[in-house]
């Protein structure tokens, strides 16, 4: 036993999962839902890509090999060197 339609439902949905939240100041009509979804798609998505643009920036690897001029060896368990 649901009330409401599928567009509120919708809505709902879309307002929890963007944390828009539920306060007096919400979208009423089909025209405002389309807007406020759009909105919050293209949002969510410019995050992302400028997240992964990021991490992108700063994680690329520098390849380097240092060399140690002391060798350290130690005896494990009677083995011979």
């Amino acid at each position: 036993n649901s009330s409401g339609s599928f567009m509120d439902h919708f809505a709902f949905s879309q307002q929890t999962f963007s944390t828009i939240g539920y306060g007096g100041l919400a979208p009423v009509s089909l025209y405002t839902r389309v807007i406020t979804t759009v909105e919050n798609f293209v949002s969510i998505l410019y995050t992302a890509i400028f997240t992964g643009l990021i991490f992108a920036k700063f994680s690329t690897p520098v390849a380097s090999v240092r060399f140690s001029s002391v060798m350290v060896m130690y005896r494990r368990m009677n083995e011979r060197l």
